[in-house]
């Protein structure tokens, strides 16, 4: 959505804006504040969007079980490794990790090299993958990074847990973008099920109906750090079918057009109202920029 929603940004203030996409595949908010801090922050920003992802919480649990704080508690580093964090389900802790592995390798172990070239036969070893997951349970177990969209007092209390750490990770990011003098915006990227309302056992594995306290949280927090939410589950209902790839989970080329389209008024209102940076100043391009860190 990005090229789209820096066409959509620039056409009508005739002014040259640039969408830099700073996302990374399996990085949370824990990640995205060190990145932006160590990295993209080098770029001067005008604006700042972070796109939440229903297993950010899982991923920000595992990334401080691995990170290193200074002495006033601030992340600095995240270690190189795998933490993955199983929940017993009221079964055996040993059963609930042989379930976990198995479906979390299933869909890439063993995969051709053709698999990692082309969609369509990544897709015919997804199915190949699923088909062996289903001989190999009577029930296809739950997938513990999306954990925070199910309704089970279980899982209260980590979901509780997990919370509090992305509010303060959220919460670094947003002040490390007031001192880079960057607008933060805080976004959602919902699950294929939640915009249905339906079971999608999809690539992410999610059995049943997610809940939407994702976005109840999200919208609290943004009210607390006084940041806009842009909503786009509310579009995306809206917005009819053929938005999510089936059986893969992410937006097709409609997804994409109707996220860019959401997004594009709320920025404006706000980015419309910054003065054009001169060639000479922060953008040596002339041109503003704004990074969407995180999927």
């Amino acid at each position: 959505f990005c090229k789209q929603l820096e066409r959509l940004l620039s056409a009508p203030q005739h002014r040259n804006f640039r969408v830099i996409n700073a996302g990374v595949t399996t990085y949370s908010p824990l990640l995205e504040y060190l990145y932006f801090t160590q990295e993209l922050v080098s770029y001067k920003p005008d604006a700042v969007l972070q796109v939440f992802f229903a297993n950010d919480v899982y991923d920000d649990l595992r990334y401080s079980a691995l990170a290193q704080f200074d002495t006033s508690g601030l992340p600095v580093a995240v270690a190189p490794g795998d933490h993955w964090i199983v929940f017993p389900r009221r079964k055996p802790l040993r059963e609930s990790s042989r379930e976990q592995w198995a479906f979390r390798r299933a869909p890439t172990e063993g995969s051709s090299w053709l698999a990692s070239q082309s969609y369509l036969a990544a897709l015919i070893w997804h199915f190949v993958a699923i088909r062996q997951l289903n001989s190999a349970f009577a029930q296809l177990p739950m997938n513990d990074e999306f954990f925070i969209l199910e309704d089970n007092q279980e899982l209260v209390e980590p979901q509780q847990k997990g919370w509090e750490l992305t509010r303060r990770y959220i919460g670094l990011l947003k002040a490390a973008c007031d001192r880079a003098g960057a607008r933060y915006f805080l976004t959602s990227a919902p699950i294929a099920s939640q915009v249905y309302g339906h079971t999608s056992y999809d690539h992410f594995f999610f059995r049943g109906r997610p809940t939407e306290a994702d976005q109840v949280h999200l919208k609290a927090i943004a009210a607390e750090l006084h940041v806009p939410f842009v909503d786009l589950l509310s579009a995306l209902r809206t917005a009819g079918d053929g938005l999510y790839f089936p059986h893969d989970g992410h937006w097709t080329a409609k997804g994409h057009r109707v996220v860019a389209e959401t997004l594009a008024p709320a920025l404006s209102l706000v980015i419309g109202q910054a003065p054009a940076q001169s060639p000479a100043s922060a953008f040596p391009t002339g041109t503003n920029r704004i990074k969407p860190p995180g999927e």
